[in-house]
């Protein structure tokens, strides 16, 4: 949409050689990264940039060059595309859409952005593909994430601004056909959501948690933790966001003090 601002997040590293690869990514004419190293035989590293679309359609390029002439190779993986305003706090993966497929039923080891941690198993389902996850509809994309029994999947997340409130919101379900799901939100040590619920209709959307929270530092741990109820149990959830709630205008509160003070007039002429 043009006009409209998008997120390019993937994630990167190089191949165990003598040469160091240096890449840039650019959307047209726009440098999104210049200058980025890939350290050789490092750990994948994640990126994240930003754009204005100028058009419904655009060239979005990724150019390596290993300096000297030395052998050298970027590895790339996971890259998403997708809108997002400003007033948003970077989170890695937060729609589970870096898989383009898993292995019926869906088990990860790991998750891009994500720590994956419990005795249960977690990993990715999608539509008509999804024994954790088989009713409602999918709330972003096609994926979704999923935790089954006792388990739990973490992100740090960064730049946040200490005593700025926030506004978590997580679409989320529990799978159809077994005991509610019992799902746990803290972040930043505080608990914000922490109850259990029934899987929703065929065609329904998901149940929906939109919480307040106000940032105690730069970051804080995100935790969304799975909690077994009887044999076998599972969650199932997407679309995770995590944005700046705008303080009242100067304005807004000149006009209401105003207001208020008629108030007082009328009453006590």
């Amino acid at each position: 949409v043009p006009g409209e601002r998008y997120v390019f997040q993937g994630w990167f590293r190089g191949r165990n050689t003598p040469g160091v690869p240096v890449f840039d990514v650019n959307y047209g004419a726009q440098s999104l990264l210049a200058g980025q190293t890939a350290t050789p035989g490092g750990p994948w590293q994640a990126f994240t940039t930003s754009f204005i679309a100028g058009s419904a359609s655009g060239p979005l390029s990724i150019l390596s060059n290993v300096p000297n002439g030395l052998d050298g190779t970027l590895a790339l993986d996971s890259m998403l595309v997708f809108a997002q305003t400003s007033d948003h706090v970077n989170i890695l993966n937060p729609s589970f859409e870096s898989g383009s497929g898993y292995e019926f039923p869906g088990y990860q080891g790991q998750i891009a952005g994500w720590t994956l941690n419990g005795p249960g198993g977690g990993g990715f389902n999608y539509a008509d593909n999804d024994p954790f996850a088989p009713t409602g509809v999918v709330p972003d994309g096609s994926g979704v994430a999923f935790l089954q029994n006792s388990a739990s999947m973490a992100q740090t997340l960064a730049g946040l601004i200490p005593g700025q409130q926030y506004l978590l919101e997580i679409d989320y379900n529990s799978r159809a056909g077994y005991p509610q799901g019992h799902m746990r939100v803290n972040l930043g040590g505080t608990n914000l959501f922490d109850g259990m619920f029934n899987a929703v209709g065929a065609t329904d959307a998901y149940h929906h948690l939109s919480v307040p929270w106000t940032a105690g530092s730069a970051t804080a741990l995100l935790e969304i933790v799975a909690l077994q109820n009887g044999d076998d149990s599972a969650i199932a959830f997407d679309n995770i966001s995590l944005r700046a709630v705008p303080e009242p205008s100067i304005t807004a509160t000149a006009v209401l003090g105003l207001g208020l003070a008629g108030l007082r007039r009328r009453r006590n002429p």
